[in-house]
């Protein structure tokens, strides 16, 4: 861009040299001033090959029709440059160049009507030169800064190239390091049920590679239940259904067949509570509830009764924290040794009758 600046000075430099020759100049004395020409063009002027003298007075009438024709023609010239670098601005793209084209062109638009300026405009020009190797250096700089960001994406994807695919999910800080991790600090990792936490040192000649934190108590979704009956109920070696469901997030509970299906592997906790109700016998008596896990007994919660004068209601209750495998199924079953006990719970809105179950821990890597 320098350039083209430089061609511009030298194009309005010769423009000078130009005037110089074109315009007459002055030459004062105390008592008048006598116009002169420093190549005096008009001396020997050739017209249809004949000479012609020194100026006569018909030269002297018909001089200033001349003067106007050569002032016509640098006009034209000028007029000629300001088109030039007008179409230089428009190649150029540092922000500053094109304001100073502008003021160039302002300048010459000037000059236009007085010539006597020209000698100013190319020391303007040079000040414009001056700025624009300025404008260069922060073009330099921005370029400087555009390699470094250059430099800097190289150097992030080649430490990505240099990750190592072992084939499954990291198990230790020596399987991280063997991947491409470099950095100290917390990570999880597989373990043998959860995912673990585990602090890695990569540092050369660390002593302890690899520190246990704890587990990491991930859930990839949430499972809790808790359903009532509204009536009574006596029948015995089938599940117990239930009529009111409090919640079911993750729809493990079907509450008309009384079956909870773990949707993930893991810890779960069951809780029931209830009432037996018995009449009045000479007799010993029991009522009970089992819990079934793929009709295997778990446990069982029991009330008796013996020589009871009075109907009695007596509350049972059974819990029990169990590990499933997905898909496993979970139940509730009633026994007792007289046909005239049954489940209570013909008083709503009492509700006496409660089976409540949630995931206390999943077994995240089954779930994998």
């Amino acid at each position: 861009m320098k350039n083209i600046f430089e061609l511009i000075i030298g194009v309005l430099g010769l423009s000078i040299c130009i005037l110089s020759a074109q315009i007459p100049a002055v030459s004062w004395t105390p008592f008048h001033y006598t116009p002169f020409h420093y190549f005096v063009p008009h001396a020997m002027l050739q017209t249809d090959n004949i000479a012609v003298g020194a100026p006569s007075a018909t030269d002297s009438a018909t001089r200033p029709v001349i003067e106007k024709l050569e002032m016509t023609h640098l006009h034209r010239e000028l007029s000629e440059i300001r088109i030039l670098i007008a179409q230089l601005a428009t190649k150029t793209d540092l922000h500053v160049t094109n304001a100073a084209v502008r003021k160039i062109l302002s300048t010459l638009q000037i000059l236009t009507t007085n010539f006597a300026d020209l000698d100013a405009i190319k020391t303007q020009l040079d000040e414009k030169a001056s700025e624009l190797d300025l404008n260069n250096t922060n073009t330099a700089l921005r370029k400087v800064d555009s390699d470094l960001e250059k430099l800097t994406q190289n150097f992030e994807q080649s430490a990505i190239s240099t990750v190592v695919d072992i084939g499954r999910m990291p198990e230790s800080c020596a399987d991280l390091k063997l991947i491409g991790y470099k950095m100290n600090g917390f990570f999880q990792i597989k373990g043998k049920e959860k995912i673990e936490n585990v602090y890695c040192d990569f540092t050369t000649n660390a002593i302890e590679l690899q520190k246990w934190i704890g587990y990491a108590e991930i859930k990839s979704a949430s499972v809790y239940f808790y359903v009532q009956k509204n009536s009574n109920f006596k029948k015995t070696a089938t599940p117990i259904p239930f009529e009111l469901e409090r919640l079911n997030v993750g729809n493990a509970m079907n509450l008309a067949s009384g079956i909870f299906t773990a949707p993930r592997p893991g810890i779960y906790f069951f809780s029931f509570a209830g009432t037996a109700f018995y009449e009045p016998s000479q007799y010993l008596k029991y009522f009970g509830v089992s819990l079934y896990l793929n009709d295997e007994l778990i446990g069982s919660g029991e009330v008796d009764s013996l020589k009871n004068v009075a109907y009695e209601w007596s509350p049972l209750s059974l819990q029990s924290t169990l590990n499933l495998n997905k898909g496993d199924k979970v139940w509730l079953e009633l026994y007792y040794s007289d046909p005239t006990m049954f489940l209570f719970d013909s008083s709503p809105p009492n509700h006496f009758t409660h089976f409540t179950g949630f995931m206390l821990e999943e077994n995240t890597v089954a779930s994998l």
